[in-house]
Order: structure tokens, then C-alpha cells, then sequence
């Protein structure tokens, strides 16, 4: 048989066969002339052996961007309606390349993406409506974006920190999937055994419960109220006051290795010291119109702020501010706090008058 030759393989109006490049994802052309070029190479293969082959260079190709795929049985399907059939039928109405006007439409129309994704949603848009096992990541949206258009993005080697947080997260996934199992199996091994649950009513009744090790929990529903306000008084914090609490409940014997339901948690007294503060603000609030003077005080001290800084994110510094505390008569109460800009007597005339309007309205 003798040997293909340049003008032989050469077609009119899709050129030269070739491989399919596999930096992108592959247009129709490609796609086309690598059907040729397998054809030249091995006349014996069928068609169908020939769309096999390509629709597994497509899925690697495709899998390379991380971009699932639709069905190899559709995607097979497509290449030989939509290529091969289709360019069988252009090359036989046009014998020859003397006609332009013909030919490049059809070149347009082979000039693009062999879209075999399985999302056809408007990701540039940022919009996706399909399953989880449909969905395209998020961050290949530009890459699809682009080939489906311009096509100037290309497929680069491996992303060494991309692929750590897969594994990572594919590790995780794992781990959860064996602790999930792992409960099942315990959930099962306690449940009753089909014996017991057909045992007799009478059996039942002289199962004597006092062998049972079960132990009976209640919960601390006390209020801490007074403990609240003596800790803000004294300024304790809550791990210590919690301990100290504890040790005196136990040497009076509330607390013993038989009874812990008493036993304070310095989270629940932290609650507590919240639920009392808020609860003094909103009497001090309610009695704050009755005033008759104001009586305020302060000093400069160095404050902890955020500063946005020439990145525009908040960084935390250390600034001079000035801090007043304002007080009522008659009673003598805490009536607001209050940071003027500086110590000048217009600025806390200032940041007082503003109190008085807002808070104590006058």
C-alpha cells in the first residue's frame, strides 16, 4: 500500500490531520483531524473503535482540568453525529477549496468547544443549579469560562497546593465517613436483644433494677446572682471564682463524689455575670431620668484599638484615648462611659452633651 502523503491526508476545508493538543480542552477541529489521523494510521480500525479511543483522551483531558464530564456512552455518541457525520457531509458537498464563502462557515462552525461537561449552567454569571456530583468547582468557572470563548487559558501542570488541600480534605472526609461508622456500630451493639424484647411480661416484672449501674444526672438550675456581682466587684474572673465556689460547696458537703449536680461550671457563671450586669443596666436606665446632677471623671490610659492600615485591613495597636466615667445624683450611679477625642474641655463638653441628648434626655 503505498504510503500517505501530504497532499493525500490534506482536506480542503479542515486541513491536515493531527493530534489533539492537550493543554486545552479539545474544539471540534481537533478533535476531527485526530479521527483522521488514526484512520491514516490503522485502516483496519472501525469507526466506533476510533470514537472509543477519542472519548477516552477527552476524559483525560477533561479530568486534567478537574471538570467532570457527561457519560462515555453519550460523549462517544456526540463525537459521531456531531464531527464525524457532519464532516463527512461538508466534504462531500464541497469537492474543492475554490469556494470561501462556503468553507468558512463551516470552519467557524468546528472552531469550537467540544463541550462535553456535565454543567451547562451560567457560570459567568455565578450561577449553578446541579448536583453535587455534576457541579464543576468553583475556581475551574474561569478556565470553562475562557475555552468556551477566548481561549488563552491553557492546562498547566500539577497544582502542588491545590492538590495538598484535596488531600487533606479527602482525608477528612474519611475520617468523619469511619467515625459515622464507628457510632453506628455502637448504637447497634446497645440496642436490646431480640430475647429480651420477647421476653415474658412476668420475667420483666422480677428483673430487679437495683443491678442496673445507671446513674441519674440533673442539672444546676440555681441562680448565681449574688456570686455575679461580688466576682465584678472584686475582680475575679471566672475560672478562680468558679473554683473557689466549688471548694466551699464541698467543705460544707454539698458537693460529694455521690452528688456533683451542684458542681458551678465557670461558663454558667460567666452567664450569670452577663445576665446581671445587663439586668443593673436596665434599672439603672429606668431610674436615670429622676437625676438631678452629673458628676464625671477620667484619665488618659493606653487603650487596645484597630487600626486600618495602607492594606485596608484592621490591625490591632495601642493608642493614648481618653476614658470618663459618668455618674447620677442623688444615688451615686454609674450612669455611662464615655471616650472624648482628647482632653480638651470642648471635647468632653461635647461627648457630655451628646449624653445628655441620647441617653439621659435631657
Amino acid at each position: 500500500m503505498a504510503e500517505n502523503t501530504r497532499s493525500k491526508v490534506f482536506h480542503p476545508i479542515f486541513g491536515y490531520p493531527g493530534p489533539i493538543p492537550e493543554n486545552q480542552l479539545p474544539i471540534k477541529l481537533e478533535l476531527y483531524n485526530h479521527y483522521r489521523m488514526l484512520r491514516n494510521e490503522d485502516s483496519k480500525s472501525t469507526r466506533d473503535d476510533i470514537a472509543k479511543e477519542l472519548t477516552e483522551v477527552l476524559v483525560r483531558i477533561y479530568n486534567l482540568a478537574s471538570i467532570p464530564t457527561i457519560s462515555e456512552l453519550k460523549i462517544k455518541q456526540y463525537i459521531n453525529s456531531d464531527i464525524i457525520e457532519r464532516a463527512k457531509y461538508y466534504g462531500k458537498s464541497i469537492q474543492n477549496k475554490q469556494q470561501p464563502d462556503r468553507i468558512q462557515p463551516i470552519i467557524s462552525e468546528f472552531n469550537v468547544l467540544f463541550d462535553v461537561s456535565s454543567c451547562k449552567c451560567l457560570i459567568q454569571e455565578g450561577k449553578c443549579f446541579c448536583s453535587l456530583d455534576k457541579k464543576i468547582p468553583r475556581r475551574e468557572w474561569p478556565f470553562l469560562f475562557d475555552q468556551r470563548n477566548a481561549r488563552k487559558l491553557s492546562i498547566s501542570s500539577l497544582d502542588c497546593m491545590t492538590t495538598s488541600k484535596n488531600f487533606v480534605k479527602q482525608k477528612r472526609k474519611e475520617a468523619q465517613y469511619e467515625r459515622e461508622e464507628r457510632e453506628m456500630k455502637r448504637l447497634h451493639a446497645v440496642q436490646p436483644s431480640q430475647e429480651f424484647i420477647e421476653c415474658d411480661f412476668e420475667e420483666f416484672e422480677s428483673f430487679d433494677s437495683s443491678t442496673s449501674n445507671t446513674h441519674k444526672y440533673t442539672r444546676n438550675h440555681n441562680q448565681l446572682r449574688n456570686l455575679a456581682i461580688m466576682c465584678d466587684r472584686y475582680q475575679i474572673s471566672d475560672r478562680a471564682a468558679a473554683a473557689i465556689a466549688n471548694a466551699v460547696l464541698q467543705d460544707y458537703g454539698i458537693i460529694t463524689p455521690e452528688e456533683d449536680s451542684q458542681i458551678i461550671d465557670r461558663n454558667k457563671l460567666r452567664r450569670s455575670r452577663f445576665s446581671v450586669r445587663k439586668e443593673l443596666a436596665n434599672e439603672a436606665h429606668e431610674t436615670i431620668n429622676d437625676i438631678s446632677a452629673i458628676y464625671f471623671d477620667g484619665r488618659k490610659d493606653q487603650t487596645r484599638v484597630l487600626v486600618e492600615r495602607e492594606d485596608g485591613h484592621l490591625h490591632q495597636d495601642t493608642a493614648n484615648e481618653e476614658h470618663y466615667t459618668v455618674l447620677s445624683e442623688p444615688g451615686n450611679q454609674y450612669v455611662a462611659h464615655i471616650t472624648p477625642s482628647s482632653g480638651k474641655a470642648k471635647d468632653i463638653a461635647r461627648e457630655l452633651t451628646d449624653l445628655c441628648r441620647s441617653v439621659i434626655q435631657i
